[in-house]
């Protein structure tokens, strides 16, 4: 709802003309509210103007309206018209819960028979028609004074409106109405940056909305997508449901020049009550969004600064560093950064959109969680490609849910990608037609292959070198100028600087080139298939398969896995081959039941995660290795084409043999033993360990060096037994997972195939006991049985197991139990 200029309350009268002189009257009676406190802005449809459309006229200023006053009579209620306002303006109210209706009876009838009238306080006092009372200007006193009353309210009370509350709830990605932003609202990742000693900048976090408040003034940058407005959103509520004064500014929808009138007309827009009582108000604080590159939004910015006690501004990250990141107008405003969600938060979102469907976040079981995290960690691919921002989870989540691409070319996983980049499209200005999406596409995928033709990888072309590829596109395509501009624009475009917004973007559209024409570009296929060591090739091939049904390329990264380190046997992690481990295992304890309950252990899991995702974002990606090193080469390839093959098998297990599914399984299971034993099988191997660990630490006796490197090798072993069970992680495919594992029937592969099934359950029960006890009975020696337990502990500490099947998990264990209420305290 609109408010007029200066604050003042709109009322709107509805009448019969028949009742005309009652209403003329009425706005004698109210003179001193509109002329001279300057609280009324009244009207009426005598104001229409010749030529104007009547009902459109009357629709629009009703609503806008604030106070709808209904002057009852017999006419009144004979009116269809009337009629039709009551049930309009009730409708108007039902959405709006500060519009006020107030029934004015002019003359004696049944008005108490509209619907829903009775319920409301009627004037003049007592409900007793104007026309009746001894003395008129009584009666006329009696409304004044009612409406005056009514109007000094409105003026100290300082509601947010309903409608504009219901705006900064609404989350538009989803398809339910009814989730709003309260719903799914996770306090996001924030660094914040301030000038330590020397050139080195403190970097503290910012962990709660207080932490935004002191400092008093902020400059948030952010990726587009990432959050900024959801914050300021949630945070605009949070202080106005604590009674703080606060107001919200739009960048992107303001047009004037920086002016007091602009936060006058954001007031009068979000709140009841009156602009000028309001800011008088201790500690007020504006929250401003998307601060742009011009002179105005800067200007509004600065003048926002001398007005408000606290301000807190996003922008995008291109636009901080373009413009912002020097500017000394902006001295005085602390930095921050939004960043993508760390694991543990993530887990909260996604229990929270579970919670949707499925109850309460606490009472979703862990396995389910578990999940949905694995979905949305094989999208985003630890970061590297797509960061973990609220709304590319909870899209990943919504469209493993609800949707089923009509392209059955696309897999799932591909369209997740797909949807993402649709939102970018559409945010930019795209129309949703067919021939505009496809138009865009078809201009990013060959500027996708332009850039891996470069050599690009990832990289960017110069403005000449880009100018140049798209006069050739267009030499052969339909690009309209609009749709440049909009794939080009800084906000949410694809394509910034010659090179695509994000990194998952260029393999999407280099994916999808490739896989339209495979059989024009086989040589480019085949040398990504034979260097699928390097990071760039595989995450290419990854995204090629989300977009082919190309079978042949499953089958040259099948032979380049089995062709890699194929002088090693696969490790068997029998009694005699994990004889080495005897000592290390020895000094671990048996027991390693949590003490602290499993949110807090799950939380120390993501930490973990955390921590293992920053260190390899830190390390440099692999470049290819000379002739000395194919070694090396051979296990990254192996390592790379595994996750490869864990796509097709998340993706295309419905349309693969189960011949096909078990032969790709096998494929990665001994990939990942053949690892395993180049270390754990080979004496050279171990003594160089050993050489080394000596040169590095000297000072060790020898039997402290045999630890270490009994450690190293362990983690090694678990390492890659883990990874292999990672790639293999999909409740689909776990039956297929179950016979091969039984076929093979060795040690190693009942680790793998016990390990998958603790972590694609969604509950542990009685069967996952007596498959354990069936387990150890089989393999009865030392590390079999201390890795067997470890890793069901571990599964106990970070998931909830009712009390009895976690008493006879012990039980088969050996280990004595405690109960979960004794271990939390």
């Amino acid at each position: 709802m609109t408010a007029t200029r200066g604050g003042r309350t709109r009322l709107f009268y509805s009448y019969s003309h028949k009742d005309q002189q009652y209403q003329e009257r009425m706005e004698t009676a109210l003179a001193l509210l509109r002329d001279q406190d300057g609280l009324l802005d009244d009207w009426s449809d005598r104001k229409i103007l010749p030529g104007e459309h009547i009902t459109r006229k009357i629709k629009a200023r009703m609503e806008e309206t604030h106070i709808f006053v209904f002057l009852l009579s017999p006419d009144f209620l004979a009116s269809r018209p009337c009629r039709d306002e009551w049930s309009q303006a009730r409708a108007l109210a039902g959405e709006d819960d500060s519009i006020v209706l107030v029934p004015v009876i002019l003359r004696r009838c049944s008005w108490k028979d509209l619907e829903q009238i009775s319920e409301l306080k009627a004037l003049p006092n007592d409900a007793q028609p104007v026309s009746q009372a001894a003395d008129p200007d009584t009666a006329w006193h009696e409304i004044y004074v009612g409406l005056k009353r009514l109007l000094d309210e409105r003026r100290s009370v300082f509601a947010v409106r309903p409608r504009f509350r219901k705006h900064l709830l609404e989350t538009r990605f989803l398809s339910q109405a009814h989730v709003s932003l309260e719903d799914l609202f996770v306090f996001p990742t924030v660094s914040s940056y301030a000038q330590g000693e020397g050139d080195e900048l403190d970097e503290k976090p910012i962990d709660t909305l207080d932490g935004f408040l002191d400092p008093p003034f902020t400059l948030l940058h952010g990726e587009n997508l990432s959050g900024k407005t959801a914050l300021l959103h949630h945070s605009f509520l949070q202080l106005a449901d604590r009674g703080h004064p606060v107001l919200y500014l739009d960048l992107q929808d303001t047009r004037s020049h920086a002016s007091p009138d602009i936060f006058r007309h954001a007031y009068e827009t979000q709140y009841l009550g009156d602009y000028d009582l309001w800011q008088q108000r201790p500690g007020k604080t504006i929250l401003i969004d998307n601060l742009g590159p011009s002179k105005r939004d800067l200007g509004h910015v600065l003048l926002a600064a001398q007005r408000f006690d606290t301000v807190l501004v996003t922008v995008s990250t291109q636009t901080y560093f373009a413009y912002f990141r020097d500017e000394s107008r902006l001295a005085d405003f602390r930095v921050a950064e939004l960043l993508p969600l760390t694991h543990q938060k993530q887990e909260e979102l996604i229990r929270l959109r579970l919670a949707v469907t499925h109850g309460q976040p606490q009472a979703i079981p862990d396995g389910l969680v578990d999940q949905a995290e694995n979905r949305v960690n094989a999208v985003v691919l630890n970061n590297r490609i797509l960061p973990r921002y609220p709304f590319s989870i909870l899209s990943i989540l919504q469209t493993f849910e609800g949707f089923v691409p009509s392209d059955v070319t696309v897999t799932s996983y591909g369209h997740c990608y797909y949807v993402l980049i649709l939102s970018h499209l559409v945010k930019a200005g795209v129309p949703k037609s067919d021939d505009a999406i496809g138009a865009c596409l078809n201009f990013a995928e060959h500027l996708a292959f332009k850039l891996y033709a470069a050599g690009g990888n990832e990289g960017a072309l110069e403005e000449a070198d880009f100018a140049q590829f798209v006069a050739t596109y267009r030499s052969k395509f339909v690009l309209k100028d609009s749709l440049l501009n909009r794939l080009r624009r800084t906000d949410y475009g694809l394509v910034n600087n010659g090179q695509f917004r994000d990194p998952y973007m260029y393999y999407f559209f280099l994916g999808r080139f490739l896989a339209k024409k495979s059989d024009e570009h086989r040589t480019i296929i085949d040398e990504l298939v034979d260097k699928s060591y390097l990071s760039s090739n595989s995450l290419a091939l990854m995204f090629t398969i989300h977009h082919t049904t190309d079978h042949e390329i499953l089958d040259d990264i099948l032979l380049g896995t089995m062709c890699s380190l194929d002088t090693v046997e696969p490790s068997s992690l029998d009694e005699e081959e994990s004889r080495f481990f005897e000592d290390l295992l020895g000094a671990i304890p048996s027991r390693i039941l949590s003490k602290i309950g499993v949110p807090e252990e799950r939380r120390r899991a993501r930490e973990l995660r955390d921590t293992a995702e920053a260190r390899e974002e830190s390390e440099p990606k692999e470049r290819e290795a000379e002739e000395p090193l194919d070694a090396i080469n051979d296990a990254y390839r192996i390592m790379k084409n595994s996750d490869v093959l864990g796509q097709i098998l998340k993706n295309k297990y419905g349309s693969l043999t189960r011949d096909k599914i078990a032969e790709v399984i096998e494929t990665v299971a001994d990939g990942g033993l053949r690892l395993v034993r180049i270390l754990l099988g080979r004496q050279e191997e171990m003594n160089e360990l050993a050489a080394f660990v000596r040169r590095s630490h000297p000072d060790l006796k020898p039997e402290q060096v045999s630890r270490m490197v009994q450690g190293m090798a362990f983690v090694w072993t678990m390492m890659h037994v883990e990874r292999v069970v990672r790639v293999l992680n999909g409740p689909e495919i776990r039956p297929l997972v179950e016979d091969v594992v039984a076929a093979k029937s060795s040690p190693a592969y009942e680790l793998i195939g016990y390990f998958l099934r603790l972590d694609t359950n969604v509950t542990f029960r009685d069967t996952e006991v007596g498959i354990l006890k069936k387990l150890l009975k089989k393999h009865n020696f030392l590390f079999f049985r201390k890795v067997l337990s470890l890793r069901t502990q571990m599964y106990l500490n970070t998931h909830r197991v009712p009390a009895p099947i976690e008493q006879a998990t012990c039980s088969a264990l050996g280990i004595r139990y405690r109960s979960r209420v004794k271990r939390l305290r």
